[in-house]
């Protein structure tokens, strides 16, 4: 879903470059890869995606960015599941100043995307019901 989505941003902005997709192992990684490489081996989808090679899975600490995507994503699920039965919350003061937030904008609009309304949010940013050939 999110190599799709970096499909739709590259096209509304226009990027034409190519997109390397690194993961790190442990948990999903090994899952993500294999989706991954499906994605690359489909001309259609690696063209969207603007894959330059195959996935690389890295050893878990061995790429730096990747760690600070971790904490970032981490901080944001954690964020999002304490938020769940709320439209508007505080932000956690280590994630509010990671992301920097500004007093006026320590609250953030969580929505929870399934269903009905999952499928309709996806098809408003560029996917299909198809499936693909």
């Amino acid at each position: 879903m999110v190599a799709g989505a970096i499909g739709h941003w590259a096209n509304e902005s226009r990027y034409g470059g190519k997109v390397a997709y690194i993961i790190e192992d442990g948990d999903d990684g090994d899952e993500m890869a294999a989706a991954l490489k499906g994605v690359y081996k489909n001309d259609k989808q690696r063209t969207h995606t603007r894959m330059a090679a195959p996935p690389l899975v890295v050893p878990k600490g061995a790429a730096r960015g990747l760690e600070a995507a971790d904490l970032m994503a981490w901080h944001w699920n954690k964020f999002y599941a304490e938020s769940v039965l709320r439209t508007k919350r505080e932000a956690r003061k280590d994630f509010a100043a990671f992301v920097d937030f500004t007093r006026a904008q320590r609250k953030i609009d969580v929505f929870l995307y399934e269903g009905d309304k999952l499928e309709r949010f996806l098809i408003e940013n560029g996917c299909s019901r198809r499936v693909p050939s």
